[in-house]
C-alpha cells in the first residue's frame, strides 16, 4: 500500500489533536510532515494536558522549518493548524503547489486575500474544506434530521449556549498571550467560537436580521470580546419568524454547552457536558424521553471529518457535510457582521 503523506502547518494543540487522529485511521499507512515555527517542546493530548517532549519523536513526524521545503514532499493534503492570522497565506503557498487543503476554523481573521485562495483552488481543481466538527456530532445529526423533516412541527425558537472558561481552555499556555485574547489575529469570543454561528446556519441557513450585544464584560485582561449574545431572526415565506439566541463567552466555570429547541408539537434540549439529548414529541407520544450518547469520544469528530475530506480527495462525494470555502466565507461575513453589530449597536437586514 501507498502511504498517504499529510503536512501539518503548526503543531499546537488541534495540530497534534489531527496528527493522532490522522494515525488512528491509517496507522502506519500515513507519513505524516510538520512544519514548524515556534518548535515548543510540548506534547498536549486529547485532554490538552501538556508535558514536556518532542512531539516528533512521539508522533513519528518528519519535521521542517521552512514551509516551501515541506511542500517539496507532494503532500496529499495539507492541514492548516496555526493561527488564523496566518490561514489564508499558508493555504494559499500551498494551493499554489497543487496541495489539497484542509484549513481549522474560523477561515481566518480577516477577508484579504480569501477570493484569491478560492480562484486557485477553483483553477486548480483542488479539494479545500474547513473543519467544523460539530458537524459531525451525533447530536447533530439527530436534531438535524427532525428539524429537516419537521418531525415536532415547525422551529419557533431555538437557543445555543457555549460558555467556557478562558484560562482553561489550553491550560498549558498564558492565555493573554493566545490568539484567542488578540482580535486582531482572529480572536475574541465571535471569531474563536465560529462553530458555533456555523451550526445555527447549518441548521437554519442564514439569518434574515441580527443584533449582537456584549463586550469585554470580565476581568481577564485581553484585547477582545470575552462575552456576546448574538440573536437571529429568520422570517419564514408562511410569515411565520423563528428567533435563534446564541450565547457564547470566555468566563464561565464550569464549561457549560447545550442547545434547546422549541416547535409546535414539542422541544429538544442537547446536554453537552452529561452527553444526553432530551426529546418531548407530543405528536408521537414520546415524552420526555432521554437518549444518551454512549461510547462517544470527542475524537470521533475529527476523525469522521478527516474520513469524509479524504474521501473527497479521492473522489467520492457521497457526503458533503464539511463547508468548502465559499460557504466558509459566508460565515466569515456573517461572523464580521455579528463584531459590527456588537460595536454599534445596531440590527442589521440580511
Amino acid at each position: 500500500m501507498v502511504k498517504k503523506i499529510v503536512l501539518i502547518t503548526g503543531l499546537g494543540s488541534i495540530g497534534q489533536r489531527h496528527v493522532r487522529c490522522l494515525r488512528e485511521i491509517y496507522d502506519e499507512n500515513i507519513e505524516i510532515h510538520a512544519y514548524r515555527h515556534r518548535n515548543l517542546n510540548q506534547i498536549i493530548d486529547d485532554e490538552l494536558r501538556m508535558t514536556e517532549g518532542d512531539p516528533s519523536k512521539k508522533y513519528g513526524i518528519i519535521i521542517h522549518d521552512d514551509l516551501d521545503v515541506a511542500l517539496i514532499c507532494n503532500p496529499e493534503a495539507v492541514f492548516i493548524t496555526n493561527p488564523p492570522d496566518l490561514h489564508i497565506e499558508t493555504a494559499i503557498k500551498a494551493a499554489n503547489m497543487g496541495c489539497n487543503i484542509f484549513i481549522e476554523k474560523p477561515l481566518s481573521n480577516s477577508t484579504k486575500n480569501i477570493d484569491q485562495l478560492i480562484k486557485i483552488v477553483d483553477d486548480k481543481d483542488l479539494i479545500c474544506r474547513v473543519g467544523q466538527q460539530f458537524r459531525f456530532h451525533p447530536f447533530t445529526l439527530l436534531i438535524k434530521n427532525y428539524i429537516d423533516n419537521q418531525i415536532i412541527g415547525e422551529i419557533s425558537s431555538a437557543e445555543f449556549i457555549y460558555k467556557e472558561y478562558l484560562p482553561g481552555m489550553h491550560p498549558y499556555e498564558d492565555y493573554r498571550l493566545s490568539h484567542a485574547s488578540n482580535k486582531k489575529r482572529g480572536g475574541g469570543v465571535i471569531l474563536s467560537l465560529n462553530h458555533y454561528i456555523d451550526i445555527v446556519c447549518y441548521f437554519f441557513g442564514y439569518p434574515n436580521e441580527l443584533v449582537c450585544f456584549g463586550g469585554t464584560n470580565g476581568n481577564l485582561d485581553i484585547k477582545a470580546e470575552d462575552t456576546a449574545t448574538i440573536i437571529f431572526n429568520y422570517r419564514k415565506n408562511n410569515g411565520r419568524i423563528n428567533t435563534v439566541t446564541i450565547l457564547i463567552d470566555f468566563i464561565k466555570r464550569p464549561k457549560q454547552m447545550e442547545w434547546s429547541f422549541t416547535a409546535d408539537y414539542g422541544s429538544i434540549h442537547a446536554d453537552f457536558s452529561s452527553n444526553v439529548l432530551s426529546l418531548n414529541d407530543y405528536k408521537n407520544e414520546r415524552i420526555n424521553e432521554k437518549i444518551p450518547l454512549s461510547n462517544f469520544k470527542r475524537n470521533d469528530l475529527f476523525i469522521n471529518e478527516q474520513k469524509e475530506y479524504f474521501d473527497l480527495i479521492q473522489g467520492d462525494k457521497s457526503f458533503q457535510t464539511l463547508p468548502d470555502l465559499k460557504e466558509s466565507k459566508e460565515i466569515l461575513n456573517l461572523s464580521f457582521r455579528i463584531i459590527e453589530s456588537l460595536e454599534s449597536k445596531k440590527i442589521f437586514s440580511m
